[in-house]
């Protein structure tokens, strides 16, 4: 396409807001945490690798980046939210 990468980068942030790599390390994120909040039992690893992390911690980092917390903990948090409105 002979496009230079930035080129790309620049006009990738202008019109969508972030940078390609922040983009795709947030779509990473989004298939991970859907995956991981709809299987309560779901093993992190295999969520970690299935979503495109190269290990569990890199996963774990993320979403502590994205989310404040840990993802057992994020999880158990809003298992007990849920459970005392009930």
């Amino acid at each position: 396409m002979n496009l230079s990468y930035k080129w790309l980068d620049r006009n990738f942030a202008r019109h969508i807001g972030i940078r390609p790599k922040e983009y795709a390390s947030l779509q990473r994120f989004i298939h991970a945490y859907f995956a991981f909040m709809e299987d309560k039992d779901s093993d992190l690893m295999d969520i970690a690798i299935n979503s495109g992390y190269y290990d569990q911690n890199h996963f774990t980092k993320e979403f502590k980046k994205y989310t404040g917390l840990s993802p057992l903990i994020y999880r158990h948090s809003l298992f007990c939210r849920k459970q005392n409105y009930f």
